[in-house]
Order: C-alpha cells, then sequence, then structure tokens
C-alpha cells in the first residue's frame, strides 16, 4: 500500500515532537489523521466585548496615565482534568486540545497560573483556522514560579493543544487561570471602536525603525521590546548594559506600568516586533521570552529595573543598550517604543532635553523637581499609549532616561517627561532602589556603557509545507566578520536544494516581495528574499550545509542578508515538485560596547567676567554658589549703603538684591537649589540668623529655630530646594543639623565636642561633614554615619569635607589647606597643586554632582589663582585671572548644558577689591 503524504507528514512530525521555535512545527491536531475532529473539541467560553464601554473606560484610563491596556482579562479555571479532550495519536503519544472562544476578539492571550510540563511535551497555541501559530512552548518557558503566559493569538477563537507521551499524561498539570479578549494593539487599532480620525487611527506621524531616519539607531532598535503585563496591559523598556558587559538579563522600563513581585511572571515580551522595511506592515510577533523578577525600583524617577526568567536566543540579535549618567542635559534625543502596541518606532527631539525643576504633574502626581529630563515636543515622530518605559536616547545612544508620560502625540506639540536615569543611578541609597549597584557590578564608577552586540542570524518568516515537513535553516553561529559561517537546511526528501542568499526583503527582479510562488507552480509557498546570489548545496540524511570560511568584516559590520532554500521536492502536492524553507534574517558583526570612564569632564571654561555690584564698589563681593543648570549665581555684594547683602544674578536679569529678614542689615546667600528658584543665606554679621528665599516669598526665616540655637549658617541645599544643611552653636558648641520642610531643623548626629555638616548632594541623600577634633564623615538615611577613612583629624572650620557627589561615593576637601579627594574604592588621597611658591596656600571647594570636576584655588608664581581639577586625568590648571590680581577662589562649579560655569572672586588688580566673577 503506497505511503499517503499525510501519513509522510505525520510521521516526519512525531519523529521530531519538540523542534525548533517557530521553524516548521505544526499542531499536531491536524496533522493526525484520526484525532477527534476540531469542531468537535471542547470549549472554554468568555463573555463578548462591550466594545463601547471598553472605549470609555480607556479614555479615562488615558487621563489617569495608567498603562495602556490592550485585552480584557477574564478569570477561569480549567484544567487538563475539567476541560479539554484527550486523544491517543498512537500506542506512545497523547494529544490534550482545548478550544477557546472569546467573541469579538480581534486577539486571545492565555495565562496558566499553574503548569507542569513534562520534559518531552509541546505545547502549541493557534488560531482555530491555522492562520496564525505559536512557536512552541515547552517546559524551558515555565516560569520558577510554575506559571506561562502566552503572547496573543489573532483570533476570537483559540487552540491551546498539549503533545507529550502517554506514559506522562499524569504528569501534566494545568490550570488555565485567565483567558484575555484583546481588542485593540498588535495590528488591531488603537482603540476598541475604531474611531474615524480618533486615537483608533494609525499615528500618521509614526516613523518604522527601518525608515532611513532609524538607520543610525540599529543597534539600540534590536534591545527594545514592548511587553505585555497580566495579559492584558502593555508597555516598553529594553536590555540594558552593564559595566561587567556580561549579558546579564537586565531590562529597564517604568515603575507606573505597575509590575509587582505577582505580576511579575506574568510579563511577555516581545522581541523584534517591527516591520522588515519602511512603510511595510510584516511586523511579526514570533520572538518572544516570558517572566522576570523586580531587581530595583525608584518611584520620585519613574524607574523599574527587571531581570528576565528567560535568555532571548542569541540568533534574534537583541543588544544591550549602552547608557550614561553623567551630564544634565542634552542638545537633542531619541526614543525607541511601542506607540499603541504597534510595530517599532522611532521619534526624534532636536532640540535642547532639561532636566524638569518644576513640580509638573504627571499621571495627576506631581513630580520631584529634578528627577526627570522634559522633552518639549518631538520634532519627528511622537509616542502613545504603549510607549510607557521607552528608553530616551542621547546623541551618543546611551540611555538618559525612560518615558514617564505626558501629552505627546501626532499633531500636537506638548512635552513628554522620562525619569532620569542620573537621578535612579543613587536611587533611594539601597540596591533595591538603585540602577548603580546593577549597572556596575564592578564599582569601576563609569559615566557610561556603550551599546553591546547585535550580530544575529534569525528565523523571519514561515516556509510551506513539504512531504518531509518545513525546511528549517539553522546557523552555526551568529555572523561575525573573520570567522566562519554556516548554514544548515535541514527536513530535505531529496539531499540538494538551491539556497537564495538576497539583499532584500520587499523587492526582487520578479516583484515585490513577499512573492506568492504560486506563479511558479508552488501554492500556498511565499518567496521573502531577492535571489542575488543562488547557489546549490549537496548532502545527505535530508540535510545540506552552505559554508564560508570567513565572513567579511570591516565595512560590512552592520549590514543586513537574507535567505531562503528552494526544496527539490518529488513528493510535494505541486505541480513544480518544489517547496520553500523558512526565511532568516542575518546581521554581521555587532556593536563593540566599551565601558568609559568613572568620570567624563567638559573642557574648562576660558573666560571670566566680573559682575556688577548691588551699588557701592570700594567693598568685597563674592559668588559663592551657581544653580546646577548653571544659570543663577548667588552671593553678596555691597548695595549703596555699603551693607552686603545677598545677591542672585543672571544673565537675562542682571544682579538682585534678595533683601534682608526683619531687625536685620547685611545678608549673605551661601547656597542654591538646581534651577536657581530656591536660596539660602543668612543674615547678620554675628549671631547670624538662616534664610529662605523663592520668588514667590521673598526672604523668609529658615526655622523655627530650636531654644539655645544661635550662629545658625547654611552651607548646603538640595536640589529640589527642600532639604538644607549647615551648622549652628548649641550652648556654644557648633553642631551639624539638617533641616526639611517636613521636620524643620533637627541636630544631625550626637557628636557634642562639635560637629558641622558642609556639604549636601544635589539629590539630597548624602550629607558630608566632620566632628570638630575629630574624623570627616558622610551621612545617609540608608546607611547613618559612615567615617571617611584615611583622613586626619579635623581642627579648624577651614579643614574637612567641601562638597560630596550624588552617589555619594566621592568626597572633596581640604586638610592643612592641603586639597584632597576621598573615594570608596581608594580612600584619601592629595590632589595635584599649582607650583607651589607658597606651601599650603590650597584649596579644593566644590563640585559637578558626578564628580568629573573640582574647582578651588592654588598657589602658583602669579599668586593664588582659581583652580580646576580634572577627576578623570587627575590633572590642575589654573583659570584665566586679570594681569596683577593676586589672589581668587573659585567657589562653585556647574554644568549648562555640558558648558562649564565656575563662581567665586578674583582682587581687582588696582584696587585690590574681592570682585564676584564667573568663568565660563
Amino acid at each position: 500500500m503506497p505511503t499517503s503524504r499525510a501519513t509522510l507528514v505525520l510521521t516526519a512530525a512525531l519523529a521530531i515532537p519538540v523542534a525548533a521555535a517557530g521553524q516548521g512545527v505544526d499542531p499536531i491536531g491536524r496533522l493526525a489523521p484520526d484525532v477527534t475532529p476540531l469542531q468537535q473539541v471542547d470549549t472554554v467560553g468568555v463573555p463578548a466585548l462591550d466594545r463601547r464601554a471598553i472605549a470609555l473606560e480607556d479614555e479615562q484610563r488615558r487621563a489617569a496615565g495608567l498603562p495602556a491596556r490592550f485585552a480584557i482579562a477574564t478569570a477561569t479555571s480549567a484544567t487538563t482534568d475539567t476541560a479539554g479532550t484527550w486523544d491517543d495519536v498512537d500506542d506512545a503519544w497523547s494529544l490534550w486540545r482545548l478550544r477557546i472562544q472569546a467573541p469579538g476578539a480581534d486577539h486571545v492571550n492565555l495565562g496558566f497560573t499553574t503548569c507542569r510540563l513534562p520534559g518531552s511535551a509541546r505545547m502549541i497555541v493557534h488560531s482555530a483556522d491555522y492562520s496564525h501559530i505559536l512557536p512552541p512552548l515547552t517546559a524551558a518557558n515555565v516560569t520558577p514560579d510554575g506559571q506561562l503566559w502566552t503572547p496573543v493569538v489573532r483570533g476570537a477563537e483559540i487552540v491551546v493543544e498539549v503533545y507529550l507521551p502517554t506514559t506522562r499524561r499524569d504528569d501534566l498539570d494545568l490550570v488555565l487561570g485567565q483567558i484575555a479578549s484583546g481588542y485593540r494593539f498588535f495590528g488591531a487599532g488603537r482603540d476598541a471602536i475604531g474611531s474615524p480620525g480618533g486615537i483608533g487611527v494609525d499615528g500618521p506621524c509614526d516613523i518604522d525603525v527601518r525608515c532611513g531616519q532609524g538607520a543610525a539607531w540599529l543597534h539600540e532598535v534590536s534591545g527594545v521590546a514592548g511587553y505585555a503585563i497580566g495579559g492584558a496591559f502593555l508597555c516598553t523598556g529594553a536590555l540594558i548594559n552593564n559595566t561587567a558587559e556580561n549579558g546579564r538579563l537586565l531590562f529597564l522600563t517604568a515603575s507606573h506600568c505597575g509590575v509587582g513581585a505577582s505580576s511579575a511572571s506574568s510579563l511577555v515580551f516581545y522581541w523584534n516586533y517591527e516591520n522588515s522595511s519602511c512603510g511595510a506592515s510584516d511586523a511579526q510577533q514570533l520572538w518572544t521570552t516570558a517572566g522576570a523578577v523586580i531587581r530595583a525600583e525608584y518611584v520620585p524617577a519613574d524607574m523599574l529595573l527587571l531581570e528576565l526568567n528567560v535568555a532571548p536566543n542569541p540568533n534574534w540579535g537583541v543588544t544591550w543598550l549602552g547608557w550614561q549618567r553623567d551630564g544634565d542635559c542634552f542638545p537633542a534625543a531619541a526614543t525607541i517604543h511601542h506607540p499603541a502596541g504597534d510595530a517599532k518606532k522611532i521619534s526624534f527631539e532636536y532640540d535642547e532635553v532639561d532636566i524638569e525643576y518644576s513640580a509638573v504633574l504627571i499621571n495627576n502626581t506631581p513630580i520631584v523637581p529634578g528627577t526627570h529630563l522634559r522633552v518639549t515636543d518631538w520634532d519627528a515622530g511622537s509616542t502613545a499609549g504603549g510607549s510607557s518605559g521607552a528608553p530616551l536616547l542621547n546623541p551618543r545612544h546611551r540611555i538618559v532616561g525612560q518615558l514617564h508620560g505626558g501629552a505627546a502625540a501626532c499633531g500636537n506639540d506638548q512635552p513628554d517627561w522620562y525619569g532620569r536615569l542620573a537621578t535612579a543611578w543613587a536611587g533611594g541609597g539601597t540596591p533595591a532602589t538603585r540602577l548603580s549597584d546593577w549597572l556596575d557590578p564592578l564599582a569601576t564608577g563609569a559615566q557610561y556603557v556603550n551599546t553591546k552586540g547585535n550580530s544575529h542570524y534569525r528565523f523571519w518568516a514561515p516556509g510551506c509545507i513539504g512531504s518531509s515537513g518545513i525546511s528549517t535553516l539553522t546557523a552555526s553561529t551568529v555572523p561575525i566578520g573573520g570567522q566562519p559561517f554556516s548554514v544548515t537546511v535541514d527536513n530535505l526528501p531529496i539531499d540538494a536544494a538551491a539556497l537564495l542568499t538576497g539583499f532584500s526583503a520587499t523587492s526582487s527582479v520578479f516583484g515585490p516581495l513577499p512573492l506568492n510562488m504560486a506563479l511558479f507552480g508552488m501554492p500556498l509557498c511565499n518567496g521573502y528574499v531577492s535571489p542575488d546570489i543562488t547557489q546549490v548545496i549537496v548532502g545527505a540524511n535530508g540535510q545540506a550545509t552552505w559554508s564560508v570560511s570567513a565572513l567579511a568584516g570591516g565595512p560590512l559590520a552592520g549590514s543586513r542578508f537574507f535567505q531562503q532554500a528552494i526544496v527539490f521536492d518529488p513528493g510535494a502536492s505541486n505541480p513544480a515538485g518544489l517547496v520553500v524553507s523558512d526565511a532568516a534574517t542575518g546581521v554581521i558583526d555587532g556593536a563593540p560596547g566599551g565601558v568609559g570612564p568613572p568620570w567624563s569632564a567638559p573642557p574648562p571654561p576660558t573666560t571670566f567676567t566680573v559682575l556688577p555690584d548691588l551699588g557701592y564698589a570700594f567693598s568685597d563681593s563674592a559668588a559663592m554658589a551657581v544653580s546646577a543648570d548653571g544659570k543663577v549665581v548667588v552671593g553678596h555684594s555691597p548695595n549703596a549703603n555699603a551693607y552686603q547683602r545677598a545677591f542672585a544674578w543672571t544673565d537675562a536679569g542682571g544682579i538682585t538684591d534678595l533683601g534682608v529678614l526683619a531687625g536685620e542689615q547685611t545678608s549673605f546667600a551661601s547656597a542654591v537649589n538646581a534651577d536657581g528658584s530656591v536660596i539660602v543665606g543668612h543674615c547678620g554679621d554675628f549671631n547670624e540668623v538662616p534664610f529662605r528665599w523663592t520668588a514667590a516669598t521673598g526672604m523668609q526665616p529658615l526655622g523655627p529655630m530650636p531654644s539655645g540655637w544661635t550662629r545658625v549658617l547654611p552651607s548646603g541645599i538640595s536640589a529640589d530646594g527642600t532639604t538644607v544643611v549647615g551648622r549652628a552653636d548649641v550652648s556654644f558648641v557648633p553642631r551639624a543639623w539638617i533641616w526639611t520642610a517636613a521636620t524643620g531643623m533637627q541636630l544631625l548626629g550626637a557628636a557634642t565636642s562639635g560637629s558641622w555638616a558642609a556639604a549636601i548632594s544635589t539629590n539630597g541623600l548624602f550629607v558630608a561633614g566632620a566632628n570638630f577634633g575629630g574624623s570627616s564623615w558622610r551621612w545617609s538615611l540608608a546607611a547613618g554615619f559612615e567615617v571617611l577613612v584615611g583622613l586626619p583629624g579635623v581642627t579648624t572650620f577651614d579643614d574637612g569635607p567641601r562638597a560630596i557627589s550624588d552617589d555619594g561615593s566621592t568626597v572633596i576637601g581640604n586638610w592643612g589647606l592641603t586639597p584632597y579627594r576621598w573615594t570608596d574604592a581608594s580612600g584619601a588621597t592629595p590632589l595635584p597643586t599649582l607650583s607651589l611658591p607658597l606651601p599650603g596656600y590650597n584649596g579644593c571647594h566644590a563640585m559637578l554632582a558626578d564628580a568629573a570636576v573640582f574647582v578651588g584655588f592654588s598657589a602658583d608664581s602669579s599668586g593664588l589663582p582659581p583652580c580646576w581639577w580634572d577627576n578623570n586625568t587627575n590633572s590642575v590648571q589654573a583659570l584665566p585671572a586679570p594681569a596683577g590680581s593676586f589672589g581668587s577662589e573659585a567657589l562653585g562649579v556647574a554644568s549648562d548644558c555640558g558648558e562649564p560655569v565656575v563662581v567665586g572672586w578674583m582682587t581687582d588688580p588696582s584696587t585690590s577689591i574681592r570682585r564676584a566673577c564667573v568663568w565660563r
């Protein structure tokens, strides 16, 4: 009796029960001739969708800033014992199937809250008409806590089947805990009812990542993924590199997406969900992984760091995106995302991206000033629901934040806000609330890391079934320039095939791709590759291999190619006696990666400006501090009556007298917050009284003062202006204090011999100070007091710490007028000084928040010029000063979007009077 084609197909399928995901594996329920007809298989159903009610709910969710919803989840409790249909395929193998009906749904996904698959079992989920078949799922896809969540399957009726050895039936344990009816996204529109011209219409400004604008960003594109939460909500995120560059599966996204410990196992990540070319509509949801655990979360910066349970297949070509944590603004930016669950897009901002220092509302909640970056408006492309968590990339292609929210959309110029990576780096001061432990496991102190990876060879499009099944293409390794590379074609009825290699998946000499191969006598087959190179390969035992001794690298790095095989198959039921294999796409070489230096210093300023006084030119003035954005300078200057007054100065507004508190005649500004909106200092020359100034309130007492406190001197303020530190005389003993709007004035520590708080990090997490006659210290809410080991005892207010970095790892200061740097890694080391004809006349006063630059003064043959230390090169140089100016000091430093701003004072050569000065 001749063997039928169906029997051949079934035999091949049984011989390889678990094959490569999505490559040549068909549902057994379709292949096996004697199992229960699908229409008779047991069914579980969920209620029909009320699309108008859902659309209204989604508008309300969008207004509230909640994660984008794409499906309605219904709880179920079906098991292999209570639902489904069992069949014996033959003497050794069994099949369990269950139909799921979701009336009105565009797509369906499933959540198995209990899933135990025997090692040899295979699960396939597919549409009832077989038009959409997910790659096989096995025990490797089950999360550590025993769950399995599927990607979406197109259609309102889907089928789940499990194929396993009959002897292992009792080992199968499934509880279908949720069925989610999809009504939008994943190719189904942007809202539930598809309103004409509304948010249901694809964004007209969206830019496919394969369009020309995205060409320079393809390394980063490959590391971005959309992900589903609980089968119902969608966000975006990205794999992120670390200083070990070890491929750890760390994934950065947004806290507000709502992933919790109980839902982390439900996450399904969609990799490479993108169109093959600009304007195409062929994005596929074939490359998925599921499950993650939470590693770190910092709500003020909307940061969530996950670690995936399952690594993406190396041949999928995913990358680990680089990051950068220094710098406070960027001249341009890009974001890569899945707006409304669409295929991957890219958007561009061509104007400056700044830190947001206002308490703007995002999702109806005010953000903490200084924790976010503001994209004023997207100049090309935009964002939408589903984009939340997408990485913001600076011009050097490094992540600087992740999308929190905003009103940006196609057709408007509204802003978006991104939580700052620089803020989340130190986070809340613990491994569970900061990025530093995870992204810098080697404790290098690096300011940036580059994107790593991208070489790949992955399945792209399906072949058609032949008498030996579907032929698949499998690469020996990822394609790397200069190394050997081979591709094997399997399931060959005759041990030969013609391998097509092309450089386009959109057009060929025969017309647009994909090409309907029915024109060539192969119905139900499609050609996906331009036949630029055709090579006949011959093998044995149903396989043939094509190989090259070494791939060309260098100029071909990053090049993409496509391959598909024409399989000679006399048993194929078509006139040509041919079928085609699946199609694959490869990229040669990957991005190099690489870890940057611990600090990345801008060039020093080259010019200086003497600031005007407040009305009296014959008395000293000084610029004491500058806002972190470099725009507001504060200090003291004599007014027309020769009284020193606190001032604020800007380029646009000039110098402003900040006034005095009632009953006082003098005032001195000593610190300013990041955007210049809050200034602190003191009034009086002897019994100093602290003040806090804002434009809205004017000068107000900082207090109230506890009983017995006198000579209260602020020394530092946090970026948001809510925390101030300093020293006060308490019963005639200097004591460190900390002030917040919530707690008021409080002593910091219990050193009754005397102490002072000299500096606070801009993020407000760390304070540096000293105990009089004792040690220097660092304080944080998380760790309390820590001694800065290796520093000598402090005996005067001129000694001790002067500034501390945002991550708390670097402190600068002076001992005996010798400047020093102290770090967690190396302890205390002296800083280099100038030529020193006056030994001991040196001082270090301020630093950038990332510790890249320090400023102060040092002695050389000209006197005491202001100095600039580059922390990366451990070098010092004098800043410009007028000829004949004997002494000057740099007291503050900031970065105005990468341009350095230094403030302090210098002596006027003609009068020897100190004058406030700005260096740029």
